[in-house]
């Protein structure tokens, strides 16, 4: 049996400018670690 050597890259997540802005107040408001569990994304995403 061969193993796969392809790898699928998980498309990226295209957010838009509100949504963006949000996140950013939500960061200013709670704290980046707090909005990132909440958005349930990582640290670098936002």
């Amino acid at each position: 049996m061969k193993k796969s050597t392809a790898v699928k890259n998980k498309p990226r997540n295209n957010f838009t400018p509100e949504f963006r802005e949000q996140a950013l107040a939500l960061a200013d408001i709670v704290g980046v670690a707090h909005a990132v569990r909440e958005l349930n994304f990582y640290e670098s995403g936002l």
